[in-house]
């Protein structure tokens, strides 16, 4: 499970987004219209204009690049400047990943496919959390689309939290619509 509160102008609440990995639903504060549907790519290209799966959007969000599957790569490892610059290769498809030499993160991630750039990560402003280092920023370009996605964490905490903090009850004049609806700006 999956909740994501987006805040928006003086940090007031504007959206609200669940998913339990196979459906995704948005709650639009503001307009009190509620999208849901299948967590599919191709949805989450309309809300957030990166074509991703709802998976690799939260590895993303948790400091992991979105990686292959291990069958069928090529892997090159070579030391940089602070870091290790590994390279991961299938067909027309490569995987760059540099982990930071000292804090063992990945602070960059670069997917090209037939040699364009597809989607480039970049990870920083690394806090400790309950002894585990976080990057507490992270930018997202995808350049198809030309989007670029920043997330930034304020604070972070490792405490359970209680299973009713997801659960959602839709104000009763909220309108509910179909993902197909939602008014996507990309």
């Amino acid at each position: 499970l999956l909740r994501l509160e987006t805040l928006g102008f003086l940090s007031h609440p504007a959206m609200v987004s669940l998913t339990d990995g196979e459906t995704i639903g948005i709650y639009s504060i503001p307009d009190m219209r509620y999208y849901s549907g299948f967590a599919a790519p191709e949805n989450i290209l309309k809300i957030i204009g990166i074509r991703i799966s709802v998976q690799d959007l939260l590895r993303t969000a948790l400091g992991s690049p979105p990686l292959p599957p291990a069958s069928d790569l090529s892997l090159d490892c070579r030391p940089e400047r602070d870091a290790y610059h590994f390279t991961l290769r299938s067909g027309t498809e490569e995987h760059h990943v540099w982990i930071d030499s000292l804090r063992r993160k990945t602070v960059k991630y670069r997917h090209a496919a037939s040699a364009s750039l597809v989607t480039e990560i970049t990870y920083d402003d690394f806090r400790p959390v309950d002894g585990y280092v976080t990057p507490c920023r992270i930018t997202c370009r995808h350049a198809p689309s030309g989007t670029t996605l920043q997330l930034r964490y304020e604070g972070l905490s490792a405490a359970p939290i209680p299973e009713e903090r997801f659960l959602f009850t839709l104000p009763p004049q909220a309108i509910a619509l179909s993902l197909d609806d939602f008014p996507s700006a990309w």
